[in-house]
């Protein structure tokens, strides 16, 4: 029956067409159709049969007769009236537009009836809703047929290739053949076999995963295994890392052949595995570059998911998503750069603060550091000269006295930059710090060979990591304590320093489909300390003071954490406390020259050593705040543990106990190179 037509059955005759037509004849009311061929209702047919009202005992809409008769349906038509089939008839869903069909009205007594077998045909997926009596079995050819409602009465349902079962019902005993598929649900859903199910070899099982779930087969019965899984990944926030895809209540047998993923994040593989009664599909996080190796930074951070993974048995797809870059980025080794930061700035401070302390202690010999330039053993004729000519005769003296109550304001102004240079093994970038400040302090003499003093300071930093993996600032209040004491030529000089400072990072972390702005503040605290000891040598033209020291600064950093200014703070860490100590070492020589500058005496110094650090490591302690428990370390870029010291200065005194001076320090190493400035002006009196 083609396009819009009809079939009237009338009373007393029939119509009928035969040899797969697809027309038919009319008779007075009360009468049936009879057709003894094949018979197609497509595009919106209609059929209509019996008397009005017929209770489905009366005279048929269509009746087939005689050999193999098929009645296929198509999307659109209707049947109005009882249909039998007789002998070897075949009942067909067809076509190629998607439609539904009640199967309640199949079996003895039903509106069809009497058909030997059910299949499904054309391209079209034909939705089978309500409870079927009918034990005739059905075949799939083609296309698909949703079963949404209950077959189970069926005594085998078997799927050909080229066909596919799915829906969220129940059928009876299937069987998958080679080319055929099994596809659970309409989307994501549960298809339950009443009876045995036999997947062929070269069968298909097609099942979708989601964030939280994955389509399933229930057997109420026993399921033996052969074909291929065919697995498709939807996007989503959340990943599981176990599905069951099959439970069969009388246990499986064998297993599928292979498992092919589509969709499947990069980061993830998957497998399948069994035990008496399931299939499972398992899914692991695999973090890995495309040559197979991870920098310790991205594997730290790969290792805190994978086992957060496996532990919650789940992780947001953000994060399963995540390259080797985005590794890095969710790494936060801004945590590590801020450590860098902090110990540059607190250094500097005590470099200046030691510098400018003890006047020149570069000119010491006994009673050596020339506050005010006052003369001292060892000076040259024209430096005594030149210091009676710009110090107030009531300040000339070469007695100790005067020295004992002698006292010094010094003020100075310094900046500095470091950059410290990443390492690709550990993970981290190249670190650059900068740092400006200022320092005031007051030193007594009190007696001829002891000096004490105390400075208080400010300074800003800031610090940023290369490839825009983060910065960050800090402003700082710093203070000292300071001491030197002469032994003749020789001297010990000591100090102690605070740092407060208030701090913040940020960085900008763009993975696994995610942007997001992350900042964080936190108050670091510094203590500094500082022994060193010398002494020192003359010549006709210069002098030299060999030297050694010690230096040791204790961070203590708070625990911490980001919030997001910009995104949903999916990747904001929460940074664990810290306190630890970086030790240096110096050895080197300090050395001296005064010369006249017209009537004026310039100080000119230098400073040569090697210095060697102790646990120079920069790594912070980081936990995701979305994923409780998955902590990892990240390590900042890290100084080489030997360098070179160097600084060119010079003093000048310039009448009525001031002088004013500046100096230039650099230090270099295999991975650091830094150079730092200061000027400094100074009244004795």
């Amino acid at each position: 029956m083609t396009n819009t037509g009809s079939i009237v059955g009338g009373a007393g005759g029939a119509g009928g067409s035969g040899g797969g037509g697809s027309t038919a004849g009319s008779a007075a009311a009360g009468g049936a159709g009879i057709v003894g061929g094949n018979l197609t209702v497509i595009n919106g047919g209609t059929i209509t049969g019996g008397l009005a009202g017929d209770n489905m005992t009366r005279a048929n809409a269509i009746t087939f007769t005689g050999g193999t008769n098929i009645l296929e349906l198509h999307a659109g038509s209707s049947i109005t009236g009882n249909v039998a089939g007789t002998g070897a008839s075949v009942f067909r869903l067809g076509g190629s537009t998607d439609s539904s069909f009640d199967v309640s009205t199949l079996g003895a007594g039903q509106q069809y009836r009497g058909f030997s077998s059910l299949a499904k045909t054309g391209t079209s997926t034909w939705t089978l809703t309500g409870t079927a009596t009918a034990t005739t079995s059905w075949t799939i050819d083609a296309g698909t047929l949703a079963v949404n409602g209950s077959t189970a009465a069926s005594t085998l349902t078997t799927v050909n290739s080229g066909g596919t079962l799915g829906g969220t019902g129940t059928v009876g005993a299937t069987t998958i053949a080679s080319g055929g598929t099994l596809a659970p649900g309409n989307s994501i859903g549960t298809i339950t076999v009443n009876g045995p199910l036999t997947f062929n070899a070269g069968s298909n099982y097609n099942i979708e995963v989601s964030p939280s779930a994955a389509d399933r087969t229930n057997v109420i019965g026993a399921a033996s295994l052969n074909g291929t899984v065919n697995a498709s990944y939807a996007p989503g926030s959340y990943v599981a890392r176990q599905y069951t895809i099959l439970n069969a209540t009388t246990g499986v047998s064998g297993t599928f052949s292979a498992l092919h993923n589509t969709s499947l994040p990069s980061t993830v593989s998957a497998a399948l595995s069994y035990d008496a009664n399931n299939v499972y599909l398992n899914l692991t996080l695999n973090y890995m570059t495309p040559g197979g190796r991870l920098d310790i930074n991205q594997q730290n951070v790969s290792n805190a998911l994978e086992n957060h993974f496996n532990t919650t048995g789940g992780i947001p797809a953000a994060f399963a998503s995540l390259s080797a870059n985005g590794l890095s980025q969710a790494s936060g080794e801004a945590g590590g750069g801020a450590q860098q930061s902090a110990l540059t700035s607190a250094g500097l401070f005590m470099g200046n603060v030691f510098d400018n302390a003890f006047g020149n202690p570069n000119a010491g010999g006994q009673g050596a550091a020339p506050l005010g330039y006052a003369p001292q053993r060892g000076a040259s004729s024209a430096a005594q000269q030149a210091y009676a000519a710009v110090t107030p005769r009531d300040r000339q003296t070469s007695s100790i006295a005067p020295f004992e109550r002698r006292w010094s304001l010094w003020a100075s102004g310094y900046g500095g930059n470091a950059r410290v240079s990443g390492d690709s093994a550990a993970g981290s970038h190249d670190t650059t710090s900068r740092v400006y400040g200022v320092a005031i302090g007051a030193t007594r003499r009190v007696s001829a060979d002891t000096q004490l003093g105390f400075a208080l300071g400010g300074a800003g930093s800031s610090f940023s990591l290369a490839e825009g993996f983060g910065s960050g600032k800090a402003d700082s209040f710093n203070a000292a304590l300071y001491a030197r004491h002469a032994f003749g030529p020789a001297y010990v000089a000591a100090a102690l320093g605070y740092s407060w400072q208030d701090a913040s990072t940020d960085r900008t972390v763009s993975a696994g489909g995610v942007t997001e702005v992350l900042h964080a503040s936190f108050r670091p605290q510094a203590l500094t300390t500082r022994f060193e000891g010398g002494r020192r040598f003359t010549s006709a033209a210069f002098g030299v003071t060999p030297f050694a020291a010690i230096q040791t600064t204790t961070l203590f950093l708070p625990s911490y954490g980001e919030a997001a200014t910009s995104g949903t703070g999916t990747f904001a860490l929460s940074y664990g406390s810290r306190s630890f100590t970086a030790t240096r070492g110096e050895l080197g020589a300090r050395f001296d020259k005064t010369v006249m500058l017209g009537d004026k005496p310039l100080a000119l110094k230098a400073k040569a050593a090697w210095a060697h650090d102790w646990n120079n490591d920069r790594i912070a302690t980081a936990t995701f705040q979305q994923l409780p428990g998955a902590t990892f370390t990240v390590s900042g870029a890290k100084p080489a543990a030997d360098a070179a010291l160097l600084s060119f200065g010079a003093d000048l005194a310039i009448g009525r106990g001031w002088s004013v001076g500046a100096g230039f320090d650099g230090e270099f190493s295999r991975t650091a190179a830094s150079y730092s400035g200061k000027g400094s002006v100074r009244y004795a009196w």
